[in-house]
């Protein structure tokens, strides 16, 4: 059996909505030679109906416009994206007429077409853009040339940026603002198209935090949902769920209640193989041409209990430590949502710094995301409830404003633009880390957040098993790791 690529992510995001009816986007880069397609979906007779009713044909990609400006801005195209979202705020959209003109004609109809004398897309991996390209928006970022904006540092010394770095910061930004603009236009017409109340987004597109929070604030859907894994890795979710529920009567629709569906782990297996992890064994895992130290003599540690464990790494992370935490089954999608973390304290600029520098090797300019109880949300974050209050901000896909006055406390995980990409935990989704959260509200002795960020270093998956969370340990600066109710310490 085979399910159309669109078909799949449509499936992803409407049959873990929850809802009866809705409209749909899928917006990517390409797949079965269509680049957007848009559906409406409901339930009917206890099985779920999603009806295409448009879509949008290769070479006419959003998705590969911004990945060609990706390319163009020194970053891997199909990867780097949020790269250019975050460079984006760094700049002013400056050249977004010459992308609108250059790029992209009939602007209001999704029946758009593409300039192949600018971008070219059937030789995208050699050269996505042409020299008709670079005639209007300049020489292209060398990949080694180093971007040297920060939102990790207390002074922001703008006459340390030459001019050529302030025009990739224009260019990002400029992209950003027709990706928005583009977007918000397909929403406008399925709004049109289909009449529905709500709206399900998926595709690569839906990863655009900055994007998906323009739509979400337009009056136009009254709820918005966007699953946990929104890009291609999402749509095998889709698929799944297509089939079980094709020509099956169903007690109609159910909302995902988790993003934990990974790989568990257990404590036994953890004791049980911590002794055979050698320095050795370690630099296999090396990446090609590193040459750093390993070290693999650790101080283990067992909790007597969850609440005890809670309070001891709440301590380490209110010391200033780097802590790796590993829980349960490991999420779906690509964002760490507090089983597969790297936690730090928020109101340290060079805490943040060397997070960056000897733990992630990260760029930057790039910003990190703010996890937090919903009591503390409501006292950091420029909130609006919507229909399911503040649900939509579990697994940190909008950007939000931080509220002025709290942006000094939790400064680390604030972008250049004064948002954050939020994680709001809840008991009833992640007990243990919620549990951590409230150890270190308290300990802190007021309403805070930590930075979460993915457990991995730049150009690695985030970490499965335990094998892998002790490899990163030991050949980064990480103090300490928890593994289920096992702490690790360098000695």
């Amino acid at each position: 059996a085979y399910l159309n690529h669109h078909l799949s992510h449509a499936a992803n995001a409407f049959l873990l909505s929850g809802f009866e009816q809705s409209a749909c986007a899928v917006i990517d880069a390409v797949g079965d030679w269509s680049c957007s397609a848009f559906y409406d979906c409901a339930w009917l007779d206890g099985a779920p109906v999603i009806k295409k009713i448009d879509d949008v044909q290769f070479p006419v990609s959003l998705g590969l416009i911004y990945s060609a400006f990706t390319s163009f801005l020194g970053f891997q195209p199909n990867s780097d994206e949020n790269s250019v979202m975050a460079l984006a705020s760094f700049g002013e959209p400056i050249y977004l007429n010459e992308i609108e003109k250059l790029i992209i004609k009939n602007l209001k109809t999704t029946k758009i077409s593409l300039n192949e004398e600018y971008l070219n897309f059937s030789t995208f991996y050699s050269s996505p853009y042409t020299k008709k390209f670079k005639s209007v928006f300049g020489q292209p970022r060398k990949i080694f040339d180093k971007v040297p904006f920060s939102c990790l540092q207390e002074n922001k010394n703008e006459k340390l940026v030459s001019e050529e770095h302030k025009r990739f910061a224009n260019i990002a930004a400029s992209v950003q603002k027709f990706f928005e603009q583009e977007t918000m236009n397909y929403f406008v017409k399925l709004k049109e198209q289909t009449g529905r109340d709500k709206v399900v987004f998926a595709g690569g597109a839906a990863l655009n935090c900055v994007n998906n929070s323009k739509l979400k604030n337009d009056a136009r859907f009254s709820s918005m949902f966007i699953p946990p894994d929104p890009g291609d890795g999402g749509s095998s979710i889709g698929v799944a769920l297509y089939y079980n529920l094709l020509n099956k009567k169903s007690a109609g629709p159910k909302a995902l209640k988790t993003p934990y569906l990974g790989s568990a782990m257990n404590s036994k297996s953890i004791q049980q193989i911590t002794p055979f992890i050698s320095s050795k064994k370690i630099s296999k895992y090396s990446k090609h041409g590193w040459e750093g130290k390993i070290n693999a003599n650790w101080r283990v540690t067992e909790f007597k209990s969850k609440e005890e464990g809670y309070r001891i790494v709440a301590q380490k992370i209110f010391n200033n430590h780097i802590v790796g935490w590993v829980q349960g089954r490991n999420e779906v999608g690509p964002r760490a949502l507090g089983n597969r973390s790297i936690i730090i304290k928020a109101d340290s600029l060079k805490l943040a710094q060397r997070l960056s520098c000897e733990v992630k090797d990260r760029a930057q300019f790039r910003p990190y995301a703010l996890a937090m109880t919903e009591q503390s949300a409501r006292q950091i974050l420029d909130l609006k409830d919507d229909a399911n209050g503040l649900q939509s901000y579990k697994w940190m896909q909008y950007a939000v404003n931080v509220k002025q006055e709290h942006r000094g406390r939790v400064c680390g995980g604030v972008h250049i633009d004064g948002t954050t990409r939020p994680q709001i935990c809840f008991k009833e989704d992640n007990p243990d880390f919620y549990g951590l959260l409230t150890a270190y509200e308290e300990i802190s002795g007021e309403l805070t957040a930590v930075i979460n960020t993915s457990f991995n270093e730049s150009g690695f998956p985030i970490v499965g098993m335990a094998v892998d969370a002790l490899t990163v340990f030991a050949r980064t600066s990480l103090d300490c790791l928890v593994v289920e109710n096992i702490l690790f310490e360098k000695e």
